[in-house]
C-alpha cells in the first residue's frame, strides 16, 4: 500500500473515530439530560441505587401520580449499582450529562466536594411550607420541619457549607429479623428476647438444637455488617455514663471527631472500665455469629437467612422488604434487646434502653446545579417529600417513612423507632472513623479469634490509635480551614445584598452565626492537637 494510500485510510479511520465518539456523546445526553428524545414533555431523569426489592417500583408509583397531575412533565429513572455509582457520579457530574436528580451518598469519598461544586440547594425552599401538603395535618409547617429527623442528616444537611441539599425517603434503623417457623421449631413458641441476657440464653439454646439434630444452624446469619449493627447499640449501652460524661453539654451525644479529641485529651482510654467491658461483650456477641463473619458481605448474611441457616439475622430495615420478598417463612422484626441496670456483668455503665429519636433519613435525592429542569426537579421532589407522595412511596417500598403523619402497615410498625430512652451513639471507637477505622478494624482478629481476647487485641491497637486520631483531626481541621476560606465571600456578598431587618438579613445573621460556631470547633481542635496526649487517671 502506497504512502498516499495509508494517509487515506488513517484519516478514514480517525473520522469514524470523530464520528463515534460525537455519537457516544449525544446519546449520553439523551439519557441523562433529556435531549433530543422527540417527547415534547419536559423530561426529568433521576439517578440513584436503590436496587432493593420493590424501590424502583414505589418510586414509580410516585412518578406516576407526579405525570398524572403534571401531564407536561416525564420523569425517567436511571438506577445503578452502588459498587458503580461513585463513578457514574463524578463521570457524569465533570462531563456535564448527569440526571436532573442524583441520590447523595454521604458515605461516599469526595461527596462533600462533589455536591459543594454540582449539587444546588434548597435552603430557601425547605423553610417555606410545602404547597403539596396543603389539606393534609402539615400545610402549616415549614416543609424541614415535617420530615421526622428535621433534615438533620448527613445528606440533607452540609454544615461545613451551611446549606439544605437532599430531601430523604426513609428513616434508617436496625432490626433482629427472626424466622418465626425456625424459632417455634427450637424453642416451641414465638417468645422473642425481651433482654441481652434473654438474647444470650436463646443463643445458646440455638446452639444445643444444632448439636442434638446436627443440623448446620447458627443463632445469627454472618456479616461483618450485620454483627456490627448487633454490638454498636448494645457496647453503647455498656458505655451510656462514659458518654454522659464526655459529652460537655450533657446530651449523651458525642461526635465521631469529638470522641477522638476527648481521647487526646485523657478523657478515656482503652483501659476505662466500662471500654474494655464493652469489649468484652463484643467479643461474646461474636461467638454466636456465623464462623468468619468478618469477611463476609451483607449478601451472604441475607442468603444464609434466607435459607434456614441462622435463626435470627441484623439488618438495616430498608432492608426489610428485600428479606420479605424473598423468605419463604414468615419473618418477625423486633428491636436489639436491652441492656439493664442490674446485669451482673454489664449493667454498672448501664443508664437505660437506648431510644431511636435520633433516627436519620437516609435515600436522600439532590438536584443537579446546572440542570436545565432544575424547577420541574425541586417541584417533584417537593411531591415526593410530602404526605401524599411519602404514602406513595412508602406503601410499596416497605421503607419507614421519612415524612410525620404518614399511615403505616403492620408490617412497618413492627420497624417503628423507639422514642423513649438515653442517647445512643455509632461506635467510633469500635469501627473507627479515617485512619483510626483502619487500626481498629485491621486488628479485630485478635479480638473475635478463638486464641485471641480484649487483651490481645488491646495490647496493640493502644500503641496505634493516638497517632491515628491525630492525623484524622488534623485532616478535618484542613479540611474545615478551606470550607471557612470558601465560604466567607458568599457570607460577605449576602451581607452587602441584604436590607436591614429583613429575612435576608436573618438568614445572614443565622449563617455567620453557624459559621462562627464551625470557626470555634476547628480552633478548639487545632489547640487540643497542639498538647501532648493525657495519660488517664484510673
Amino acid at each position: 500500500m502506497s504512502g498516499r494510500a495509508r494517509i487515506k485510510w488513517r484519516i478514514f479511520w480517525v473520522g469514524l473515530a470523530g464520528i463515534f465518539v460525537v455519537c457516544t456523546v449525544h446519546v449520553m445526553r439523551v439519557s441523562f439530560q433529556g435531549g433530543e428524545t422527540g417527547d415534547p414533555r419536559k423530561v426529568v431523569r433521576i439517578g440513584h441505587y436503590m436496587l432493593q426489592s420493590g424501590l424502583r417500583d414505589a418510586l414509580q408509583d410516585v412518578i406516576d401520580e407526579y405525570e398524572r397531575r403534571h401531564p407536561e412533565v416525564h420523569l425517567v429513572q436511571v438506577p445503578v449499582p452502588e459498587r458503580v455509582y461513585l463513578q457514574f457520579l463524578r463521570t457524569q457530574l465533570v462531563a456535564g450529562t448527569a440526571p436532573d436528580i442524583l441520590q447523595i451518598g454521604a458515605h461516599f469519598t469526595g461527596m462533600e466536594e462533589l455536591r459543594a461544586r454540582y449539587f444546588k440547594p434548597i435552603t430557601p425552599w425547605v423553610d417555606e411550607p410545602n404547597p403539596y401538603n396543603a389539606g393534609t395535618t402539615l400545610a402549616a409547617s415549614r416543609w424541614r420541619d415535617t420530615f421526622l429527623d428535621g433534615l438533620d442528616n448527613e445528606e440533607s444537611y452540609s454544615a461545613a457549607l451551611r446549606h439544605f441539599y437532599g430531601v430523604p425517603l426513609a428513616v434508617a434503623g436496625v432490626r433482629i429479623f427472626y424466622n418465626t417457623a425456625l424459632l417455634r421449631k427450637i424453642t416451641g413458641n414465638d417468645a422473642l428476647p425481651q433482654t441481652y441476657a434473654e438474647l444470650i440464653a436463646l443463643c445458646r439454646r440455638v446452639e444445643l438444637y444444632a448439636q442434638q439434630n446436627s443440623s448446620p444452624v447458627e443463632p445469627f446469619a454472618g456479616s461483618r455488617m450485620s454483627a456490627f449493627f448487633l454490638m454498636s447499640p448494645l457496647y453503647s449501652s455498656v458505655n451510656q455514663r462514659l458518654y454522659y460524661d464526655l459529652a460537655s453539654d450533657h446530651s449523651l451525644r458525642v461526635t465521631d471527631w469529638g470522641y477522638g479529641l476527648a481521647y487526646l485529651q485523657g478523657r478515656w482510654s482503652f483501659d476505662t472500665p466500662s471500654v474494655r467491658l464493652g469489649y468484652g461483650l463484643i467479643r461474646e456477641l461474636a461467638r454466636y455469629q456465623k464462623p468468619g463473619f468478618y469477611q463476609l458481605s451483607p449478601s451472604d448474611a441475607a442468603m444464609q437467612f434466607l435459607q434456614g441457616q441462622s435463626l435470627m439475622i441484623t439488618a438495616f430495615v430498608l432492608d426489610a422488604s428485600n428479606l420479605k420478598a424473598q423468605a419463604s417463612f414468615a419473618i418477625r422484626a423486633a428491636p436489639i434487646p436491652a441492656l439493664t441496670r442490674d446485669d451482673p456483668v454489664y449493667g454498672a455503665g448501664v443508664l437505660g434502653p437506648v431510644s431511636e429519636l435520633s433516627s436519620k433519613g437516609v435515600g436522600n435525592l439532590g438536584i443537579v446545579s446546572y440542570s436545565k429542569q432544575a424547577d420541574t426537579a425541586l417541584d417533584f421532589l417537593r411531591f415526593l417529600g410530602s404526605k401524599p407522595g411519602m404514602e406513595l412511596f412508602s406503601r410499596r417500598s416497605n421503607w419507614l417513612p421519612s415524612v410525620a403523619d404518614v399511615e403505616m402497615t403492620d408490617w412497618m410498625k413492627q420497624m417503628r423507632p423507639a422514642l423513649t430512652g438515653y442517647a445512643g451513639r455509632f461506635f467510633a471507637e469500635f469501627a473507627g472513623k479515617g485512619d483510626a477505622r483502619y487500626v481498629v478494624g485491621n486488628q479485630l482478629h485478635l479480638l473475635f479469634g478463638p486464641g485471641g481476647g480484649v487483651d490481645a487485641y488491646f495490647d496493640v491497637v493502644k500503641k496505634s490509635y493516638g497517632p491515628a486520631i491525630r492525623i484524622d483531626l488534623t485532616k478535618d481541621n484542613h479540611e474545615a480551614a478551606l470550607n471557612l476560606r470558601r465560604q466567607e465571600p458568599t457570607l460577605l456578598a449576602a451581607y452587602l445584598k441584604a436590607a436591614p431587618a429583613s429575612p435576608e438579613q436573618e438568614a445572614f445573621w443565622r449563617d455567620a452565626s453557624s459559621q462562627n460556631g464551625y470557626e470555634a470547633r476547628m480552633l478548639q481542635n487545632r489547640f487540643i492537637l497542639t498538647k501532648p496526649t493525657t495519660p488517664v487517671a484510673q
